[in-house]
Order: structure tokens, then C-alpha cells, then sequence
């Protein structure tokens, strides 16, 4: 009697093993199939290549359900099998103990092998429910930084400005760009870049803690969520990165390196989408750019400000000006002169190149046309090398909101033409407008005191239902002020119109 209570006891052990095993793994299954009703954006490849590597991990573990089930319900029947050969003996009372001892065995052995076949299905589980792990971080993490990517951030500032607005509360952008890192690129190569990437998302993720959200933004671009923060907590904030990446020194290959960065902040307001704060701070971002870079601007809903710096700044020659200050001379300003910009020519040429080798959404080609509303005579110059520093001004500017593809061509007084290959219409406004405000942004000494440069930009999407010549005709057109637009000819493409 004590043998048959025994194996009765290791029976239904081995079968309580496989019930754990086999509800673990439907737990997994159960909570990653729900995990996949959440949409993956369908041009984002990195997120298709996700999902059917965590679809590969799913399978494998239903699969190993299944094999696990079936091993469960072939033991139970050969327990249920040797369970009546024992009764049946027990019954004729003719039961040996050489055959119960072999029905022992035989059971102890089948007891055996089931555990060593779950230990396996257990070890492959967890095989699996790593790799599911690993893939959902991966989905959330920048490789090189560590930092999050653009899609948790895309995602987690939506939920943050509906939460925060929701709840009366506050909710802060800070963006910031490495300065100048294209040339410290071409200068050190990419794996010091690379190196550099990493040192400040280091530096920034020692400041940028939860609840906040640190992320790698793109390339040399990073930003930083700040929930129940005001403007005034989160310029203090970003006053406090702009620092910490200054003092930060990086070392590769025996050299000693430094960067700086330009800082952008805003706060979000009422019924304001996610995209619209996006833009707020970046235009804070190239505001900061056009001030001389390494420092911090933040924009108030209507216009972009200087932040003032409350971090400690090295002494230098006994001047205690801030890091980033508004700057009234023209000539601190000016890196870049207009007369050194290609001609118009090279830049449409370039153009027709672009247009005949491109096709497709990826293709499109969105043209400025940048005029300033007024030139006026700087204090110190005359008329016409005023003309020329304001324009240096605008070339400035616009080379330092430009990605390595856009195309720069000056027109002469202050006006130019710019092509951005792969940008539509919505996202080349974007563009002028922050060139619009960066601009604006700088107080300039005239004789009679201060004002600023404003300009107007005609904004023209090649969507192949116009010619070049036509588009560019018509960014000329609709960068005119008002004025001057009722007195000139309409371009072609309007002349239907009213």
C-alpha cells in the first residue's frame, strides 16, 4: 500500500510540474500576444524587423506548449496504464514483488524522463522570454547612447502633455544640438563622434533622472521630457546640461576633446499638439545656434528669449558675462558671408539633378526664397557694406539651420534660394520658420539705436505639377510683402487665380 501511495505521490508531482510549465508558458504567450495588437508604424522597418523577431520568440513558445501538453497527456496515459495493471493485481492477489518493483521502475523512469523534458521546456522558455525582453528594449533604446529613441520619446511626450494639460499641471521640452558636430566629425572621424555621443548622453542622463525622459532626438540631437516642470524650472534645467556638456572632456586616441551645445526650451500650452512643441523648442534651439551657440534659449508661445546662465562659468580676464548673451555687433555674428555661396545656376542645376534621379515621397524637393522686408543702415557702416553685413547675417543663419543635403544659392541684397531634397511642403514651413525667427532673434545697432532683421520666405513644393523655372518664380512671389505682390506680375501658375 505505501509503494502504490508513493508512486501515486510522484505521479501527480510530475503532473503538477507540467501543469507550471505549461501555464508559464501560456502566461508568456498570452501576455505578448497582447503586447502585439499595439500598431507598428508601416514605414519603419526597424519596427517590422521587431515585431517578426518577437512573433518568432511567440511561436517558439506556444510551440514548446504544445510539445509539453502532449508529453503531459502521454505520461498520464501510461500512469493511468501501470495504475491498472497494479490494481489488477492487487485485486487477484497475485501481485509479486518482482513485478511491482518493475512497474516501479518503469514508472520512476517515466517519472524521470517527463521532469527531464520539462527542465528543458523550461530552459527554452526563458531562452525566449529573454529574447522578447531583449527586443522590447531594444525597441525602446538608442544602441550607441543607451538613452531612449526617437519612438519611446515620439510616445511618451504625447502621453506626457495629455496627462500634464489634463491635470492642470505643467510640462517641459528641452532640445539641444552638439555644436559644430559635422566638422568635429570630418575632423576626428566617426568613432571619436561616436565617443562624443555617448559622453554626453552620459552627462546629461546624470542630470535628466525619473520621472524626466532622457532621448537621443537623431543624430547629434537630443531632447528631454520634464512632466509637472515649468519654463522657469526647465531652463534652470537645461542652463545645467548646457554646463555640465562644456566641462565635459572626452579622450580618444591620446587627444582631449570638447564639446559644447545649443539648447532650446518650451514649455507646453493649452490644446497644443506634440509637433507644435517640438517646434517651439527647436526654434529656440536655432535661435541659440544664431547667438553663437553654446547656450540656451526658450520660447514663451510667442518669441524666442535669451536664458540667462546660473551655472559657474570659468573666469576669463575678470569678465563675468554670461554664457549666452544677445549680441549687438554684427561682426560677432557673421560666419558665414554670402559672396562665398554658390550662384544661382549651380544650385538649379543641382536641382534638375536631384529631380530627374529621384522618384517617390522620398524624392520631393521643397524650395525657399528668403527676401528681408527692409534693409536699414547698421550704426559704424555705410549704405551699401550694410547691405552686405545683413546679408552675411541671413547666410549665417540659414547655413546653420541646414542639413548636409540642402542647397544654398545667394541672389543678391539679401536674398536667397534655398532646395531641401526629401522635405514636403508642412516640414519645409517648419524650416522657415525657424530661420525666420533666428534671424529676427538678433538685436542689431543701427544709428538711431536698435532694431532687428526681419524677413519673409516663399515657400514652394516640387510635387511634379510644376516646372522649376515656375516654382521658383512663384517662392519669389510669395516672399514679397504685400505691398510689393500687388504691384508685380503674378507668376503663371497663379494667373487663374484671383
Amino acid at each position: 500500500m505505501m509503494s502504490l501511495f508513493v508512486l501515486k505521490l510522484l505521479s501527480n508531482l510530475a503532473l503538477a510540474l507540467a501543469s507550471m510549465a505549461i501555464g508559464s508558458a501560456i502566461t508568456v504567450v498570452v501576455i505578448q500576444l497582447r503586447r502585439r495588437r499595439q500598431p507598428v508604424h508601416p514605414t519603419d522597418q526597424s519596427r517590422t524587423e521587431d515585431a517578426a523577431r518577437t512573433q518568432a520568440a511567440v511561436e517558439q513558445i506556444r510551440q514548446l506548449a504544445v510539445d509539453v501538453a502532449n508529453d503531459v497527456g502521454n505520461h498520464s496515459e501510461t500512469m493511468e496504464g501501470w495504475s491498472a495493471q497494479l490494481d489488477a493485481s492487487r485485486s487477484s492477489g497475485k501481485a509479486g514483488v518482482l513485478e511491482i518493483q518493475s512497474l516501479v521502475e518503469g514508472m520512476l523512469d517515466a517519472n524521470h524522463q517527463l521532469h527531464a523534458r520539462l527542465k528543458l521546456a523550461e530552459q527554452k522558455i526563458a531562452t525566449q522570454a529573454e529574447e522578447i525582453r531583449t527586443q522590447e528594449s531594444n525597441a525602446k533604446t538608442d544602441a550607441l547612447t543607451g538613452l531612449a529613441n526617437r519612438r519611446l520619446f515620439d510616445s511618451e511626450l504625447a502621453t506626457d502633455i495629455l496627462s500634464s494639460l489634463a491635470a492642470g499641471e505643467a510640462c517641459s521640452l528641452i532640445i539641444f544640438d552638439i555644436d559644430h558636430f559635422k566638422k568635429f566629425n570630418d575632423a576626428h572621424g566617426h568613432l571619436a563622434g561616436d565617443e562624443v555621443l555617448r559622453t554626453v548622453a552620459g552627462a546629461v542622463a546624470n542630470i535628466i533622472r525619473k520621472p524626466y525622459l532622457a532621448a537621443r532626438y537623431g543624430g547629434e540631437e537630443f531632447a528631454a521630457i520634464l512632466p509637472n516642470t515649468s519654463a522657469q524650472q526647465a531652463r534652470a534645467i537645461a542652463d545645467r546640461i548646457r554646463f555640465a556638456i562644456q566641462e565635459t572632456s572626452v579622450s580618444f586616441e591620446g587627444k582631449v576633446l570638447s564639446v559644447t551645445a545649443s539648447i532650446g526650451v518650451a514649455e507646453a500650452i493649452a490644446e497644443e499638439q506634440p509637433r507644435d512643441l517640438v517646434r517651439r523648442a527647436d526654434e529656440a534651439v536655432y535661435a541659440a545656434k544664431a547667438s553663437g551657440r553654446n547656450c540656451c534659449y526658450w520660447h514663451d508661445g510667442r518669441q524666442t528669449l535669451a536664458v540667462a546662465s546660473l551655472a559657474k562659468e570659468p573666469a576669463a580676464k575678470g569678465s563675468a558675462a554670461p554664457a549666452c548673451r544677445v549680441k549687438t555687433s554684427i561682426a560677432d555674428i557673421i560666419a558665414v558671408q554670402a559672396a562665398s555661396l554658390p550662384a544661382a545656376s549651380v544650385v538649379i542645376d543641382s536641382i534638375r539633378d536631384r529631380l530627374v534621379s529621384n522618384n517617390g515621397p522620398e524624392g520631393a524637393i521643397s524650395l525657399l526664397h528668403i527676401r528681408p522686408k527692409q534693409l536699414f543702415v547698421l550704426n559704424s557702416y555705410d549704405e551699401q557694406r550694410s547691405t552686405e553685413l545683413l546679408s552675411d547675417l541671413i547666410a549665417t543663419v540659414v547655413a546653420a539651420t541646414r542639413r548636409d543635403a540642402d542647397l544654398i544659392a545667394s541672389l543678391g541684397d539679401g536674398e536667397f534660394l534655398v532646395a531641401l531634397p526629401g522635405i514636403g511642403e508642412s516640414a519645409a514651413r517648419i524650416v522657415s520658420q525657424r530661420i525666420r525667427t533666428a534671424i529676427a532673434s538678433h538685436l542689431l545697432a543701427t544709428e538711431t539705436g536698435t532694431t532687428h532683421l526681419h524677413v519673409e520666405v516663399g515657400v514652394v513644393e516640387m510635387d511634379g505639377s510644376i516646372e522649376l523655372v515656375e516654382a521658383i518664380e512663384l517662392a519669389k512671389y510669395l516672399s514679397m510683402p504685400e505691398e510689393l505682390a500687388s504691384k508685380a506680375t503674378k507668376p503663371m501658375v497663379l494667373a487663374g487665380n484671383p
